[in-house]
This record gives C-alpha cells, structure tokens and sequence, in this order.
C-alpha cells in the first residue's frame, strides 16, 4: 500500500510541468519454510553392528509475517512540445536507506538487518531520465537514456544502471505500432563466502517489446 500525490501545471503552451511525491510502500509478507535430509548409508554396518539404510531428518513447518518498507519517491519533470514532436526530461529523489523490516512474530528480529540497510545504502539518490520524439506524418521516432545512480554507500562499490532506448512506430487514426529497443547495463555484488572477496557481476542486458495497438 502507498499513496502517489502530483500536480502538472502548463505556464505557457509549449511547456508542461510536473511534480510528484510518492509516499513510502509497505508490503506484508508471509513466509513458509520446511527443510529435509536424508542419508543413503547402504546398508553401513553400524559400531553397535546395526544396519544403517536410508535416513531422513526433517523440520517443521516454520511460518513468519513480516512488513517491508521502501523508500519514497518525489520526482519533478518537464516536456517541451514542439510541432514535429516532444522532449521530456524527469528527476527523481530517493532515500534507499530508510528502507525498513518489522515483524509482529515472536523471535523474528530485523534489527541486525535494518542496521546493515542504514550503514550499506546511501541516504539520498538522485535518479534521472531524458527522452524525445520525433514526428514526420505517421511515423514516430524516439530515443531516450535512463541513468539509477548508485545505491549502495561508497565502499568502492557501484551499482548504478544504464538505460538506453531508440524506438520507432506508426500511429494511424485507427491503430498504432510501436517497436523500442532497450539496453540495460551495470554491476552487482555477490559475496559467496563470508571470508572470501567479493565477486564483481556485469550485466548487460537487451530487450526488445513490440505494441500493437487499436484505437475505438
């Protein structure tokens, strides 16, 4: 559950203005979890001389309720019309450190996990994307980069994303298509041992999303 609040405003024709603020999200969770073991001893000879086969341990069912809350959003943007199309630009403002959990559930504690949130993530984010259109009778051609800065609070690491987009498409009276192309590119961070250095992940990753569409 959230809430989104924003105004747009037009001071003159060509231009349009926006702001928004969107308040922190909080999720509710429930978690089910079971575990099992089992052994194949193959008919071990046991010290006591028994007989070992196949042996199976196994957990109870664990149930955990959990909420989670993430940062809020405020953003302000512009677009500036034109005859032959548009350019728009936003600017987002985030503060992934104040994500939080909680738990009702006896022995669920998150108090190590919010503090680690509060020392590994970056008290204010600014995020920001621009994008244009060009128009020429029904064809419509766009282009447009995307920049999620760093999250994470200095340490030498960096997970920003780059977005790049170019797209074209036909808009006619009666139906529109639209072909876009969409690159996405940065780095993650995986630790897989706690006394081992980390392991840098650099992704890259393409899209391609085709619309069609009819007007009625």
């Amino acid at each position: 559950i959230n809430a989104t609040l924003g105004i747009i405003g037009r001071p003159i024709d060509k231009l349009q203005l926006g702001l928004s603020f969107a308040t922190p999200t909080v999720f509710q969770l429930t978690e089910n979890y079971d575990a099992s073991m089992v052994a194949n001893w193959k008919n071990h000879i046991y010290w006591d001389g028994k007989n070992l086969n196949d042996q199976e341990a196994f957990t109870d069912v664990l149930t955990s309720s959990y909420a989670l809350r993430t940062p809020y959003r405020l953003s302000g943007g512009a677009a500036y019309i034109m005859k032959k199309g548009f350019i728009s630009g936003d600017i987002e403002l985030t503060n992934p450190a104040s994500s939080k959990y909680s738990s009702s559930t006896p022995g669920l504690d998150f108090d190590v996990d919010n503090a680690d949130i509060k020392t590994f993530y970056a008290k204010s984010v600014v995020n920001y994307r621009v994008g244009g259109e060009y128009r020429h009778q029904d064809y419509r051609f766009r282009a447009g980069y995307g920049y999620q800065s760093n999250s994470l609070n200095s340490f030498g690491y960096n997970n920003a994303i780059h977005n790049v987009s170019a797209g074209v498409g036909i808009r006619k009276s009666t139906y529109f298509i639209d072909l876009t192309l969409i690159n996405s590119s940065g780095k993650n961070y995986y630790f897989p041992y706690t006394t081992a250095s980390d392991v840098t992940l650099r992704s890259s990753l393409t899209r391609v999303v085709f619309t069609l569409g009819f007007i009625l």
